[in-house]
């Protein structure tokens, strides 16, 4: 994916922190994996691996795009997200034992006590799935664009 936008925006969360320095135009370019496609829409999902604006790059993206070729009078759309995944920080593993995948294993934490006890899951130390939440490809809100050029093509 590669997209480009001439609208000036500030490279941070933090609009009010002037180290950021002078909002500029944004490009960015990711690597999506295969998309999921339901009817004239699809999800992609990927990494961002070059941005204008430095933070951008690492971040997981989104990718939601709606085909209205059946209706003429019915724009294409699109919408996307952007989500830092999580710090994973040191992941714990035993010296003594060689290949030890510990980090690796699932459990649920309940009391045996109590019969109403839903429990808690472990974390995934290792995977990025959970990071950014993939909703079901319908449930996206699609952006109204006033000015653009291409036509969106969904193929099942």
């Amino acid at each position: 994916m590669a997209f480009a936008d001439e609208a000036k925006i500030p490279d941070g969360d933090d609009v009010e922190d002037p180290r950021q320095g002078d909002p500029m135009p944004i490009y960015v370019k990711a690597d999506l994996d295969a998309p999921t496609v339901e009817k004239n829409r699809a999800l992609m999902s990927g990494v961002v691996l070059d941005s204008s604006h430095k933070s951008y790059i690492g971040t997981l993206v989104n990718l939601v795009v709606e085909d209205n070729a059946e209706n003429p009078r019915v724009p294409d759309t699109l919408t996307w997200t952007f989500c830092k995944p999580r710090d994973r920080g040191w992941v714990p593993t035993d010296s003594e034992v060689k290949g030890d995948d510990g980090a690796n294993l699932r459990w649920w934490a309940t009391d045996a006590e109590r019969k109403d006890d839903v429990g808690i899951p472990s974390q995934d130390l290792l995977s990025s799935a959970g990071d950014c939440p993939v909703f079901p490809v319908w449930s996206y809100s699609t952006a109204d664009i006033l000015k653009w050029d291409g036509d969106i093509i969904v193929k099942p």
